[in-house]
């Protein structure tokens, strides 16, 4: 999987949980969503590990909050 499917898988997976679609750019973060809350955010990385099939840690938990960050570290999971 490239970065720019990574890119759209997450996209995808913070639509669904938001239920709403999501124009999703590097710079989006949690502060720059409305809804992205931190209940939400539990549901969306969970989301994104069960899509790809991968395990962040409880440091990344916390720390990927943008949505470049995510795809970096997913993308980089991914091809682990």
């Amino acid at each position: 999987m490239n970065r720019e499917e990574t890119a759209q898988l997450i996209a995808s997976v913070i639509s669904t949980v938001l239920k709403r679609p999501i124009a999703a750019t590097p710079d989006m973060s949690r502060k720059s969503v409305e809804g992205w809350d931190s209940l939400k955010h539990v549901e969306i990385m969970l989301g994104i590990e069960e899509s790809l099939g991968i395990e962040f840690t409880e440091l990344e938990f916390s720390e990927l909050d943008t949505m470049a960050a995510l795809v970096d570290a997913a993308h980089a999971h991914h091809a682990a």
